[in-house]
């Protein structure tokens, strides 16, 4: 079988201001070669106003919203694929596995991921990998030219290649949450 391609993801949060990115590494198969795709994203004003308002931080919504974001970057290349993805983070793992999450917002954005991979289908099996091992990590601090030269270091053969991040649209989920359902009249 052909073998899964590879996700990692990451976000930081630190003094009020969010960041975030992922990496997709696409294994040599059948003669085609490998590739890699890189994404660093800051988040706008409009996706943090979708999180519910007075936390001190937004790292698991953030976390999840970067993991979210490979699937909705590049959905044909992972339509129908098995995925290997990993998160260091143990509550955004835990919300993709269950479907579910108890607090509003994170819970907007697994059931974004899993209304949206209804259609693409993709087989994620979700990891956790320590932060120090998260290759992710340089993409979500900015840091992308050192993640290229790092892959060009570790043998990847591939050019990476720079894509857009292309985050779930909360906003849709946020206008859902304002519409007043009244009892019916009889």
């Amino acid at each position: 079988p052909r073998p899964p391609t590879i996700i990692w993801s990451d976000a930081m949060w630190e003094s009020s201001e969010g960041m975030g990115g992922f990496v997709i590494y696409v294994p040599e198969y059948a003669g085609k070669p490998e590739e890699v795709y890189l994404s660093e994203h800051v988040p706008g004003r409009e996706t943090i106003d979708c999180f519910v308002d007075g936390k001190k931080t937004y790292i698991g919504q953030l976390e999840l919203i970067y993991a979210v974001a490979p699937y909705m970057s590049k959905p044909g290349l992972l339509a129908g694929r098995r995925v290997l993805h990993f998160i260091d983070n143990t509550s955004a793992i835990a919300g993709l596995v269950s479907g579910y999450s108890a607090a509003v917002d994170s819970g907007k954005i697994v059931n974004a991921f899993h209304a949206y991979n209804v259609g693409l289908q993709s087989e994620p099996y979700f990891e956790y990998v320590r932060s120090e091992a998260n290759v992710a990590d340089l993409p979500s601090r900015g840091r992308i030219e050192e993640m290229i030269d790092a892959l060009r270091r570790g043998g990847v053969k591939a050019k990476p290649k720079r894509i857009e991040c292309i985050l779930p649209d909360l906003q849709s989920y946020r206008e859902l949450s304002l519409i007043h359902i009244s009892e019916p009249t009889r």
